[in-house]
């Protein structure tokens, strides 16, 4: 957008509002980074954020309202189930 190119990236911890370890970008091309960029930013537009379960759900400050393992996850559409399909 900028014709900038980024070094180094780094996820951002939501839990703990702080990044964690950066690394080289160098090995992603510019087109991939902001095709991701832009999928990543068009799903939270849309308020679209799909569940990737892994070790750390055990944790997660949503996971009451998550569509895989949430209890109150009865009032949100599950896309998971066999009627979905």
């Amino acid at each position: 957008m900028f014709g900038i190119r980024p070094k180094w990236g780094a996820y951002w911890m939501g839990r703990s509002g702080t990044t964690g370890e950066t690394f080289d970008l160098a090995r992603y091309s510019q087109r991939f980074i902001t095709r991701e960029y832009t999928l990543a930013r068009r799903g939270m537009e849309a308020g679209i954020f799909l569940p990737k379960p892994g070790p750390f759900c055990k944790s997660c400050g949503v996971r009451n309202l998550c569509s895989i393992f949430g209890d109150e996850a009865s009032e949100l559409p599950n896309l998971f189930t066999e009627e979905a399909v």
